[in-house]
C-alpha cells in the first residue's frame, strides 16, 4: 500500500473538528480489514508530528500502539511536550496584489518542503504577517513552480495606517 495514499487518508481524519480516539481508532481497524497490511508505525509516526495528544490518548486505549510507542522509545510524557510546527511568513505590503474578487494574492518562494506546507496549511498553522494587516487569513494556497507557491489571503483584522 503507498504510504502517501494512506497518509492523505488518515490527515482528513485528523484534520476533522471533531476528530477523537474513537474515529482513531475506527479508522484503523477499517484499514485491518481494507488493506493486507497496515503500517502502524506510519500512523504513529505521522501523528506524533501532527496531532501528539491524540496520540497519547489513542495509546492509553490500545495496548498495541502503547507497544509500539514503548518500541519506538517515544515516552508518553514527551508526546505532551512536542510542540505543533508553525510557518511563518513576514511579507512587505508592496508584495501583496489585490484580486479582483477582494482577496490577497501573495508569491512566496520557499525552501520549506511542501508536506510541511500542507500540514501546517491544514492545521492552520501557516500564518501570513503584515505591517499594515492585523490579521491575514491564510485561505488558500497553489504550487505554481518548485519551491514557490500563490497565496491566497483574505483581510480579517482593520488596516493599520
Amino acid at each position: 500500500m503507498p504510504h502517501d495514499n494512506f497518509i492523505k487518508e488518515l490527515d482528513f481524519v485528523l484534520t476533522h473538528p471533531s476528530c477523537s480516539v474513537e474515529n482513531i481508532e475506527s479508522f484503523y481497524n477499517q484499514c485491518l480489514f481494507i488493506y493486507e497490511t497496515v503500517p502502524l508505525f506510519v500512523i504513529v509516526n505521522h501523528m506524533k508530528k501532527t496531532k501528539p495528544k491524540l496520540l497519547k490518548n489513542w495509546s492509553n486505549s490500545n495496548k498495541t500502539v502503547s507497544k509500539l510507542l514503548e518500541d519506538m522509545e517515544i515516552q508518553k510524557d514527551d508526546l505532551d511536550k512536542i510542540r505543533k510546527e508553525e510557518i511563518l511568513v513576514e511579507v512587505e505590503d508592496s508584495s501583496l496584489q489585490m484580486s479582483q474578487n477582494g482577496y490577497y494574492i501573495l508569491i512566496w518562494n520557499t525552501e520549506i518542503e511542501k508536506s510541511k506546507i500542507e500540514s501546517c496549511f491544514k492545521r492552520k498553522t501557516l500564518k501570513v504577517i503584515s505591517k499594515s494587516f492585523k490579521n491575514l487569513e491564510l485561505i488558500g494556497y497553489k504550487l505554481e513552480k518548485l519551491n514557490q507557491y500563490i497565496l491566497y489571503l483574505k483581510n480579517k483584522g482593520e488596516l493599520i495606517i
